[in-house]
Formats: C-alpha cells, sequence, structure tokens
C-alpha cells in the first residue's frame, strides 16, 4: 500500500512538472512547408537548424512547425534571434529547405525616468529653515 501511494506521489508530481513545461512554452509563430509528394514522402518534420541561442524556441510538436519559447525572453539580454528553420521528409533528411526566421524582441517595460510638471513654487524672501 505504502508503494502504491509513493508511485501516486511521483506521478503526480511528473504530472505538476509537465503542466508546468507546458506553461512556461509560450507560442511566438508558425512555419509551413509544403511538399508535392504523397504518403510519407510528402510528409514534413521541422527543426531549428540554427541560431537558438540559448535554446530560447523549440518547435513543438515537430510536424505542426509551431515556434515556442523555452524561457521568458528579455530585450536587454537579446533583442533580435534569427532562426534557420529546416523542413524535411523523415526518410530523406537530405532532402530539405530552409526558412529564416526573425524574431524581435520588443521591452515592454523599457521606460525612461521622468519629472511630472510642477507648478511655480513662490517662497517669502528670507525664510529660513534649519
Amino acid at each position: 500500500m505504502v508503494m502504491l501511494m509513493m508511485m501516486v506521489v511521483v506521478v503526480v508530481m511528473l504530472v505538476m512538472l509537465m503542466m508546468m513545461v507546458m506553461m512556461m512554452l509560450v507560442l511566438i509563430t508558425q512555419v509551413e512547408a509544403r511538399d508535392a509528394d504523397s504518403g510519407t514522402f510528402g510528409e514534413v518534420l521541422y527543426e531549428i537548424s540554427s541560431g537558438n541561442s540559448q535554446s530560447a524556441f523549440v518547435i513543438d510538436p515537430p510536424r505542426t512547425g509551431i515556434i515556442k519559447t523555452t524561457v521568458p525572453l528579455d530585450r536587454e539580454i537579446q533583442d533580435l534571434y534569427r532562426l534557420e528553420v529546416r523542413a524535411y521528409n523523415p526518410g530523406a533528411r537530405h532532402k530539405y529547405s530552409v526558412a529564416v526566421v526573425r524574431i524581435q524582441v520588443v521591452d515592454s517595460n523599457d521606460n525612461v525616468p521622468f519629472f511630472p510638471t510642477y507648478s511655480p513654487l513662490f517662497i517669502h524672501e528670507g525664510l529660513y529653515m534649519s
């Protein structure tokens, strides 16, 4: 009974971890390639072949071309990503096409400090405070 409970706890923890990972993945865009072949030869898979610094992006699942983030993006760290995405047939990886996907990160909290407009301040001459 204790062993079964431990297994249930482990399964629940794994499910929670998977949910956290899935919540972290944010959809960025989707690429699409077409293949005029039929059957398995017409099937297209996608992978990021270069430009994926810090493994910030993933195509998940590989058959969809959906590009998602794996980490929070920060413009101060990197403002532009240039991903090369490869579309290929599962049976013939040497037959492929490449598309370049440019992702510009826009800062959402990059405000400069400013002074509010003040009304003129009038004081009497000879005013002294210690």
